[in-house]
């Protein structure tokens, strides 16, 4: 008896296609198409002269080391039920924000999120970025209103903050450079590590409540010409104590909260 039951749960299984491969990803050839599981770019798509959002996606986009490129007025990836991956190689271009959700999304392996009139990527929920750029975008280079985690991402030249966060940024072995606003600026905790390097931004480096650097660089920031003027800006901005640590580097700190310096970076 305990055999039979044992038989007829495997059948079961089997029947229900629980052991079924992943259907393959299903091209993307067409301006605001809706992708749900994997879809892929079999070639550039142009979709800058359409209303709506270039793709919608639930799920997965392979880029395939093509170009997609978005109306200025709508976004070129709109992640419509949960997170999203964005996968590289390839280019998101010419929308307003470049992928946003109103969950998560991850953007990765190569992929390159540029020329967007708004937010580079812009999540509700955890933003990733790894292995990827994301460049010179109108707004900020990733905007999440709950936390990004970036690893061995390059943000550099977007008009706004490199990266913004409502709770914790957490960057890894990544470059934050010529950003028009803050590198890395956090309501909670900005964090710096393995490596990153932040530089020559508009106004502080990396701003939190709690700002740290862990073997990495904050230098060359407070670019922008109203630095020391009507703004102060500083490589490292913490209303807390800065955790400077390792073999981490930076020009100059300040204390938004009281004002002066922490004393922790060479030219305080």
């Amino acid at each position: 008896m305990r055999i039979i039951r044992a038989l007829s749960v495997t059948t079961a299984i089997l029947v229900s296609g629980s052991f079924a491969f992943a259907a393959p990803p299903i091209p993307v050839t067409t301006c605001g198409q809706v992708v749900k599981g994997s879809g892929q770019l079999v070639a550039d798509l142009d979709c800058s002269a359409n209303v709506g959002e270039a793709v919608h996606l639930t799920g997965t986009l392979l880029l395939n080391g093509f170009v997609l490129t978005g109306a200025p007025t709508s976004d070129v990836v709109r992640c419509e039920t949960g997170a999203c991956r964005v996968v590289g190689p390839g280019t998101v271009t010419g929308g307003a924000d470049g992928v946003r959700s109103d969950g998560g999304a991850r953007v990765e392996a190569g992929a390159i999120i540029t020329g967007n009139t708004g937010d580079g990527v812009r999540t509700d929920k955890t933003a990733k970025v790894t292995g990827a750029t994301v460049s010179a975008n109108g707004g900020d280079g990733v905007r999440s209103k709950k936390a990004a985690v970036l690893n061995g991402a390059n943000i550099l030249d977007n008009s706004g903050d490199g990266v913004r966060t409502d709770l914790t940024a957490t960057v890894k072995a990544s470059t934050v450079s010529g950003n028009g606003g803050n590198g890395i600026d956090s309501d909670t905790i900005a964090k710096a590590m393995k490596g990153s390097v932040v530089t020559g931004n508009g106004f502080d480096g990396i701003r939190g409540i709690r700002a740290q650097l862990h073997d990495s660089t904050a230098t060359g920031n407070a670019t922008d010409a109203t630095c020391g003027i009507t703004d102060e800006c500083a490589d490292v901005a913490s209303d807390l104590f800065p955790k400077v640590k390792g073999t981490s580097t930076c020009g100059t700190s300040r204390n938004p909260e009281l004002g002066g310096t922490w004393g922790v970076c060479s030219n305080d």
